[in-house]
């Protein structure tokens, strides 16, 4: 019968080491053998360490700080624990706070924990005259019945973020087709690309545009400084999992004064392992704020990465 693992706790050092909590080697590391603070927490925060506990035989916490955890402690983590039998992962990252979330296997735990490194990594945005996002809480959209991005939230929120063959129907259905755009991000590689563009989007003058772009990097569109200044917040989106609604105003090149739109991105998963984002937009000052809301008849499918 096999033997149930005790409580333990260690931490990762950056260069990959494992060191039990509280022990010399690991005090050594920290250089202060007698700590009147939380060694343990201070190395994650400030040392690049990570912090596993193996609770159980089913359960497993592990705790970084993402901005300063060392890819080689994660590496450490994922090859020793790969075949863990464990059935809870509890991560636990520092933003602007404490957060927590609970993964139910090894390899969901690895994923987030790099997408989560990579995206502490992510170039902030540099300020721009010419385009600006004003964030605002998604939590409101729910609140806010006469909204018309509202349904689609509710959508992602009971499809728990999974995306299938129903979503883009249901977007009809509700008039926002023709105004989404769908780009592909995968968490390996740095750019994302056109997946579905709808038939709304004015691409200033290029209209051949939305059928040369499928496939192509969201970077590589009319405007390329503008099509820069949306993707990091596509992939930022993407590896965060967590939806976003902004309102943008954009000085487009071509196109005389502002538009502002109201702007909802949803993170998708796949079954193929890419990460949907669905771009949906309404345009309250500009070229097309008039234009009227229409119902489309079903969607194709969107073009999956090869």
């Amino acid at each position: 019968m096999a033997r149930a693992i005790q409580h333990q706790t260690f931490l990762v050092t950056p260069d990959g080491r494992w060191l039990p909590e509280g022990g010399t080697d690991f005090l050594e590391e920290v250089g202060d053998l007698d700590p009147d603070y939380d060694a343990p927490m201070f190395a994650v925060k400030n040392l690049g360490f990570a912090r596993v506990e193996l609770i159980s035989d089913l359960v497993i916490s592990i705790t970084v700080h993402p901005r300063n955890v060392d890819l080689n402690s994660l590496i450490a983590i994922e090859h020793s624990l790969a075949n863990s039998s464990a059935r809870a992962f509890y991560i636990r990252f520092l933003t602007t706070r404490w957060e927590t979330e609970l993964l139910s296997t090894a390899q969901q735990a690895f994923e987030r924990l790099h997408n989560l490194y990579l995206l502490a990594r992510v170039q902030e945005r540099a300020p721009s005259e010419r385009f600006a996002a004003t964030r605002r809480n998604y939590e409101q959209l729910f609140m806010d019945s006469g909204h018309e991005l509202r349904p689609v939230l509710q959508k992602w929120r009971m499809a728990f973020g999974s995306f299938d063959e129903t979503v883009l129907p249901f977007m009809s259905r509700h008039g926002l087709l023709r105004r989404t755009v769908v780009v592909g991000v995968d968490p390996r590689e740095t750019e994302p690309v056109f997946r579905y563009i709808g038939d709304a989007f004015n691409w200033l003058g290029d209209d051949d545009f939305p059928l040369r772009a499928l496939g192509d990097k969201v970077t590589h569109q009319p405007d390329g400084d503008y099509g820069q200044w949306v993707a990091e917040d596509y992939r930022r989106t993407a590896l965060r999992k967590l939806p976003q609604v902004d309102t943008i105003s954009a000085a487009l090149r071509g196109r005389s004064g502002r538009t502002v739109y109201d702007r909802l991105l949803l993170p998708w998963t796949t079954s193929y392992g890419e990460i949907l984002v669905t771009v949906s937009s309404l345009v309250t000052e500009g070229a097309t704020a008039a234009e009227p809301t229409l119902l489309m008849p079903p969607a194709k499918k969107v073009a999956k990465s090869s």
